[in-house]
């Protein structure tokens, strides 16, 4: 089919080139219609944390939606720089590359290229002229500050559709279940322990269907994770190249590790550490990184034992 041909040569166009691990490009349908799944972040670096919330998303996302495939987009470095208060950037182009190369993730997934900075806006013009429907429905955690009851008005630019997990880390932002069970949201499941759904239809002026948001909960099985890309760093901040080179725990966590191992912004952040940070760490605070790093996880898995 020519439409499927070009489709799939602009969404390569847009995408990484080739790696270390074998990628699918996404086959549509001219039956149904399409999703894309992007998963926005700093990813910095990618820990096995983003990599479940995405998987996992896929999984529960719902047999009415045709997904077809999953993108990263590492946030910018100039955005990084901007917007981030941290001593470690690595490049853009460093982290879609352990994102592309990491051999657990799905080969269906894939890690935006990162000259595409508008590439939402640019596909969808692209895409429009052919008969193929392809929609796009961006990935968020509940810590994200969005307006539920608003969803017309804060809708992310570009997007058809909104998927929030609940799985994740919890801070205050975070949506509560009783916020995500109030009117004018329509559940499509009843609620009980095992995953369930809540579904909205926002209209634009003209009435016309602008998108949707869906919420995966678990209810009292919520799961929650302790892994973060800034304990991560503080755990490495503690350790010799050599110790983070050996760590199991370490390579457990971090997506594509051995890559990250020989990336010279990671190595020289390692090597130029200032004498002062590591005469500050204290032998009780560099055992705390431990057995944080550790017991997220030890967490990571129990999360998933029953997946």
């Amino acid at each position: 089919m020519a439409d499927n041909a070009e489709f799939q040569r602009l969404y390569r166009d847009h995408t990484l080139g080739p790696s270390v691990r074998p990628h699918v490009i996404p086959t549509a349908s001219e039956a149904r219609i399409n999703y894309i799944l992007v998963y926005r972040g700093t990813f910095n670096p990618p820990h096995i944390g983003h990599l479940n919330f995405l998987t996992d998303s896929l999984a529960h996302a719902g047999p009415d939606l045709h997904i077809i495939g999953a993108l990263f987009q590492p946030s910018d470095t100039r955005w990084m720089a901007e917007h981030k208060t941290c001593d470690l950037m690595l490049s853009q182009e460093t982290r879609s590359r352990l994102l592309s190369d990491d051999k657990r993730i799905p080969d269906s997934v894939l890690a935006l290229s990162p000259d595409r900075g508008c590439f939402v806006s640019s596909l969808m013009e692209d895409f429009r002229r052919l008969h193929v429907r392809v929609r796009f429905i961006q990935l968020l955690s509940a810590e994200t500050d969005l307006d539920i009851d608003s969803g017309t008005q804060n809708w992310p630019a570009g997007f058809d559709g909104v998927l929030i997990n609940t799985y994740g880390r919890r801070s205050e932002g975070t949506f509560s279940q009783e916020e995500l069970q109030q009117e004018p949201w329509i559940a499509l499941h009843k609620p009980g322990t095992s995953v369930h759904r809540y579904h909205r239809m926002s209209a634009n002026k003209k009435g016309a269907m602008k998108g949707f948001m869906r919420v995966i909960t678990r209810c009292e099985n919520e799961m929650k994770s302790k892994i973060s890309s800034s304990l991560v760093r503080n755990w490495a901040r503690t350790k010799s190249v050599e110790e983070v080179a050996g760590s199991e725990t370490f390579s457990k966590v971090v997506l594509s590790w051995s890559t990250l191992m020989h990336d010279d912004t990671w190595l020289k952040w390692l090597r130029d550490r200032p004498a002062e940070w590591e005469a500050s760490i204290s032998q009780q605070e560099r055992a705390r990184l431990d057995q944080a790093l550790k017991q997220a996880w030890d967490q990571e898995q129990r999360n998933f034992e029953d997946e």
